[in-house]
């Protein structure tokens, strides 16, 4: 199936659509949005879905949610539920992570240059959080509020500490 069709069938859902799996859009490219209230039982995969600028309200996934490449998505909807990891590397164009947001597992925000934390990490993120130097510049005057993160390995607390020490 082409980019087309998938978004043709996507967009054909009825809003509150429950999918018992595992949902894999890679690289529908021509994707703007996807179905109000869409359940996702297992992954969600919207790798490289450039065009798509928003996720719908009350949209909650079981597993893992991949944003990467997702360049066009600017915010993610309040009360995002993801039983997984989150991963938005790439994501430029994202400037904002919704104070209700819940991560069961690890957050991924390598490369999210326009991405603004001045809250610091939302408490619902129960896994460690992995990001890059571009991420922890661009977030400069907000480092303090992330003193007690749980950084997800060396190279992003090494990031975390050069940039905070500048």
């Amino acid at each position: 199936m082409n980019s087309d069709e998938a978004k043709k069938l996507i967009l054909s859902l009825p809003p509150g659509t429950n999918v018992d799996g595992g949902l894999d859009l890679r690289g529908c490219t021509s994707l703007t949005t996807l179905p109000e209230g869409l359940k996702v039982g297992g992954s969600l995969d919207l790798t490289g879905c450039t065009s798509l600028t928003t996720l719908p309200e009350g949209l909650k996934v079981g597993g893992s949610l991949d944003l990467t490449g997702c360049t066009s998505l600017t915010t993610l909807p309040e009360g995002l539920k993801v039983g997984g990891w989150l991963y938005l590397t790439g994501c430029t164009s994202l400037t904002t992570l919704p104070k209700g947001l819940k991560v069961g597992g690890w957050l991924g925000l390598n490369g999210c240059t326009s991405l603004q934390l001045p809250y610091g990490i939302p408490e619902g993120v129960k896994g460690e959080v992995y990001a890059d130097e571009a991420f922890f510049k661009s977030n400069k005057n907000h480092l303090l509020q992330m003193i007690n993160t749980e950084w997800g390995n060396q190279e992003t607390k090494d990031a975390y500490m050069k940039v905070l020490a500048e």
